[in-house]
Formats: structure tokens, sequence, C-alpha cells
């Protein structure tokens, strides 16, 4: 399968999921919770560092909300991004990110005007769009993807350029640069929203997609396995307590009791 296929596949894979997990701290839970979003990190952020230096290259920086496919839960997510005593979110929809895009800047939440920006035929193609100082930010809508881990792959160029001088085109595989990894990431299982930029903004940190609220009709949760029984439920009547308003749906986690 070339790098195409490979690319089509696991786009055409992803819309046949039918959940979604994403593994965080309690902390973070509680920040989702309280504003209803969740966040991109730019990609110099993560924590595969060749993701940044890629970037560069392409000339633009993308965003990153990070999610794992496998059913079965994983010990070294627990660890790695609960960081043991936290939670794994499931999302049973895909349908995550049709709400407003914001970022904040000196401490204000600035959110982006969803504007059409050019037409494929006659279908409008629309962005999200913030002006500052006299630059045009812009923000593409989500896009999705099953993560691909080929060592070789990773070495192959993502961006072509077409001429010479001081005219040129620059042409790149957004999938090939946001959506390929090595394989000592494939205990991940990684399936990812992205959104691509129109350049280096390095005072924006984050983009924050706002969720619909069908998210919060049965939003499922799996405490870490390393909590006690006693935890479990005061976690839970505190979650209940302080969001009334969100249909909780806790789940027992396959590993209790199982590892310590």
């Amino acid at each position: 399968m070339n790098l195409d296929s490979a690319i089509d596949y696991n786009r055409k894979t992803f819309k046949q999921l039918n959940k979604l997990y994403h593994y965080t701290t309690i902390d973070t839970l509680d920040k989702i919770l309280e504003s209803k979003a969740l966040r991109f990190n730019r990609n110099d952020k993560l924590n595969d560092m060749l993701e940044h230096s890629r970037s560069l290259d392409a000339g633009f920086d993308y965003y990153v909300s990070c999610f794992t496919h496998n059913e079965k839960e994983s010990i070294p997510l627990w660890f790695m991004y609960a960081q043991k005593m936290g939670v794994r979110i499931a999302f049973n929809s895909k349908n995550l990110f049709k709400n407003k895009l914001y970022f904040f800047h000196k401490g204000e939440k600035k959110y982006f005007s969803y504007e059409v920006r050019g037409y494929d035929g006659n279908t409008p193609t629309y962005n999200n769009i913030y002006e500052i100082g006299g630059t045009t930010i812009e923000i593409g809508e989500p896009l999705a993807t099953k993560v691909i881990y080929d060592d070789e792959i990773l070495e192959l160029k993502h961006t072509q350029k077409y001429g010479g001088g001081s005219i040129h085109i620059s042409m790149t595989n957004v999938y090939q640069l946001a959506a390929i990894k090595g394989t000592a990431w494939s205990y991940e299982c990684e399936y990812r929203y992205f959104l691509l930029s129109n350049g280096h903004y390095k005072f924006i940190d984050s983009v924050f997609v706002e969720l619909t609220n069908e998210i919060f009709d049965d939003f499922e949760i799996i405490f870490s396995p390393f909590y006690s029984e006693f935890d479990l439920i005061s976690l839970q009547n505190e979650l209940r307590d302080k969001y009334p308003y969100i249909k909780f749906n806790f789940v027992k986690s396959d590993l209790q009791g199982k590892i310590q």
C-alpha cells in the first residue's frame, strides 16, 4: 500500500469508529467540564519532538487533540497521560467539534470568526479568522485521521517546492505532515483531530474548540484502576454535585485490583 492509499484508508477507518477515548488528569477533566471545550496543542508542545521540526519545513503550525481507539485500557497511557491517578473519557460521538474556536491572548478569551475563504466548485469553504496587529490568522476546520506509525514514511519529504528563485510554490501533504509518527509511538493506537494554521504563531500555544451539548448526554468516565473503592465513590459524588447538568456514566476499570 502506497502512502496516499494508506492515508486514505486510515481516514475511512476513522469514520467507521463508534468511540474515541482520551486519557487525562483529574485537573484537566475539571477544565473540560467547566469550559465544555477541548484543547488543541500547538505541534511544538507535543511530546513527540519531531512534530515541531517537521512543521518548520512546511512553514506553518498545526494544533492537535489526541485520542486512542483501543477499547482495552492501556497501562502506559494511564501512567503517561493520566499521571496514574486520572481518568479515561469515552466519546460516543465523533462529531465533537461543530462549535466555536477560541484562544487566549494576554489572559483574555479571543473567539475566531467563521468566514468563507474560497470555493470548491460551487461549495463555499470556511476558515476560522482572527485579525490582530495587522495580521490575519487563519485556522482551518478540524481534520481527523488514524495515525500511521512508519519510520520509513516519516523520512519522506512532506512538502515539495516547485519553481525557483524568488518565485516558487510549496505543496504540503498535510496528512503526511500531521498524521505520521515513528513506530516507537505505536502503543498509543492514536486517532487525532488537527487544525492547520496559515503561519507560526508563538503567542497561540493552544486553540480551544467548544464541544456540542450532545457530548454531555452520556459522558462516560473510567477512573484510574489505582483508586480505592472509597475514593471512587467520593470522586463520583463530587462530580455529580459540581456538574448536575451532565449525565455521567461511570464505568469500572477492567484493571481494577489487577495492578499496583
